[in-house]
């Protein structure tokens, strides 16, 4: 059961959990102007892990015949029979019950509100077999965790999550168009709609900068429109840094670079933007 569980977390990719946590850490340092209880915290928490470890278990699941076809992924767990459909099936289902049972325990819009990233993380896995949209549904659930943070502690829905939920919602479709630049020769032959596999990885580049563009417009928005002052505008200005360094790697196309993009650039930008809300509220 230890080697299983083992397997399981690697197949999950748990460090990814870098980054949405912080967004929603950053809504709900916001949403307090400063720090909550720490039950609040814990509980939020906890929904964001039960919630992430669904998604990746739902993806690898759903995702699993195609992955066994693709060289890139045909070594993952699922594919070599290292661990049992069956077993992660359980592990999605019991994860999405508990997301629910935890969103509960912070407010009653989070209680009625959670079944909308349920949907989410299990629609995206299929998008990607329907529609080049698939990368902003993937943004549209990732978004969900600072606007998530943010009720968890206000429990009201004012105009400002709406700037956050966008930049959140570009940002990660952005990233998520250059992860997919690794497999779209790939998912042409397989007929996968991803955006580099319909457009070309020089067009979806583009579409990636336009992404990142519109996501720090709506942060310095954001930034303008709550009245914070310079670490928060800091934060922007480091994460304008961090995407143009992002898109330069991916520009190469070369795969080891394509993931240095994907991961180390954007668990900075998380990182970055999460301590320079906690600064602005300190200071």
């Amino acid at each position: 059961m230890i080697k299983r569980l083992q397997v399981f977390f690697e197949m999950i990719k748990v460090e990814h959990t870098l980054f949405a946590l912080p967004l929603a850490y950053m809504g709900m340092v916001i949403g307090a102007s400063g720090f909550p209880s720490w039950r609040i915290f814990l509980w939020i928490t906890a929904c964001m892990v039960t919630l992430r470890t669904a998604a990746m278990s739902l993806n690898r699941l759903i995702d699993r015949l195609i992955d066994k076809q693709n060289p890139r992924t045909a070594s993952r767990a699922l594919c070599q029979n290292q661990i049992s459909a069956l077993l992660v099936l359980v592990i999605s289902v019991v994860c999405c019950a508990l997301f629910v049972v935890c969103a509960a325990q912070l407010n009653r819009i989070c209680f009625y509100l959670s079944p909308i990233p349920l949907v989410l993380i299990v629609l995206y896995p299929y998008m990607k077999r329907w529609s080049w949209l698939c990368h902003y549904v993937l943004g549209a659930a990732l978004a969900c965790a600072p606007i998530g943070g943010w009720l968890a502690v206000t429990g009201e829905i004012v105009a400002p999550m709406y700037l956050l939920f966008f930049a959140s919602f570009f940002w990660v479709g952005g990233f998520d168009i250059i992860y997919a630049l690794q497999d779209w020769e790939f998912d042409q032959q397989a007929g996968l709609h991803s955006i580099p596999s319909i457009f070309g990885p020089h067009q979806a580049l583009r579409l990636s900068r336009l992404s990142h563009g519109l996501m720090l417009i709506l942060l310095l928005s954001f930034v303008l429109m709550m009245g914070y002052g310079w670490p928060l505008s800091l934060g922007v200005a480091l994460t304008a840094i961090f995407l143009w360094r992002e898109q330069r790697l991916a520009f190469t196309l070369e795969k080891g670079k394509i993931m240095q993009a994907f991961f180390h650039m954007n668990v900075r930008v998380s990182l970055t933007l999460l301590l320079a809300t906690v600064m602005e509220m300190i200071i």
